[in-house]
């Protein structure tokens, strides 16, 4: 038992002949047409993986096996900061307004920083803290926004690509529901993904601990990458 592929060759003439007399029926492929018409058929070694797209299945089949195998890490990112009424709030690089804000070595914008963790977790590349040290002066007041942008480009260059990002603020205030779209934007493009592959939800403390008094705000995040393209 042999298992036919495409090309059969075969001089034109023969096979046409071979065609036209075949029986009643319509024969399996033009090997067996050639057989019953007395002619020898000779077989060589093939290959299972070349694969004849005759339909869209035969193209997924055929893409699957050009992607390679795939390579996907999931990273976690969490953190704090407590408030600070003297500077401005900025969750996932949107500023709110009559809000009080987070202290921190940077902007303190721990919805980016949770993220960045994540990233650079699954990516194997440490964190922000050994990215961007709290005691070195260049990070001071940085924009996460910026710093989100570098470590997007550090995780490219090392052959990651984030595929989505999952983000739960827990605080007791500002209510981020009316702002959820703008914030999803903005994360988004800072690691060069689309909107859509970006989570947001939110959550209290139910007055519980310092986060549920206000005395500061957290972020979980989680980060699935993928290695070798977009």
């Amino acid at each position: 038992m042999r298992l036919a592929q495409t090309p059969q060759g075969s001089v034109r003439t023969r096979l046409v002949e071979a065609l036209t007399a075949f029986g009643p029926g319509v024969p399996t492929d033009e090997a067996a047409a050639l057989e019953q018409a007395g002619h020898r058929v000779v077989t060589v070694d093939g290959d299972p993986e070349n694969i004849k797209i005759t339909c869209a299945a035969d193209f997924e089949v055929v893409r699957r096996g050009l992607e390679g195998p795939v390579d996907l890490r999931v990273g976690s990112g969490f953190d704090i900061h407590r408030i600070d009424a003297s500077r401005p709030l900025v969750l996932g690089g949107v500023r709110f307004e009559n809000e009080p804000g987070l202290a921190g070595h940077s902007d303190a914008d721990v919805l980016l920083h949770a993220a960045m963790d994540a990233v650079l977790g699954a990516a194997g590349e440490g964190d922000i803290g050994r990215l961007f040290p709290p005691d070195d002066d260049r990070w001071a007041g940085a924009d996460s926004y910026v710093l989100a942008e570098t470590v997007s480009r550090k995780i490219n260059g090392a052959g990651f690509y984030v595929v989505n990002l999952d983000l739960t603020l827990l605080a007791e205030r500002p209510k981020i529901g009316p702002r959820s779209g703008e914030i999803r934007a903005r994360v988004a493009a800072a690691f060069g993904i689309d909107p859509g592959r970006v989570g947001l939800k939110a959550t209290t403390l139910e007055k519980l601990g310092s986060l549920g008094r206000h005395e500061g705000i957290a972020c979980q995040a989680v980060a699935l990458l993928s290695r070798g393209g977009p």
